[in-house]
């Protein structure tokens, strides 16, 4: 599923996540979102344990899948 990243919510985390960032792709596992005022923080892990954080615009395009 496609859609902006200003509107992922709860039943997208535990998916994983594709985005676009300086022209190279990303897949990561959305585990967490908190909503703040003007933007969306997004819990993430990669092929590492460890989790980071990711905020884009929330115009960004990217991909949810299962």
């Amino acid at each position: 599923m496609i859609k902006p990243f200003g509107q992922l919510n709860s039943h997208d985390v535990g998916k994983s996540l594709i985005y676009r960032d300086h022209g190279r792709a990303h897949r990561v596992k959305l585990t967490g979102l908190e909503h703040k005022s003007s933007y969306i923080v997004a819990f993430v892990t990669t092929g590492f344990v460890t989790e980071k954080l990711l905020t884009l615009p929330p115009d960004t395009t990217v991909t949810v899948e299962l």
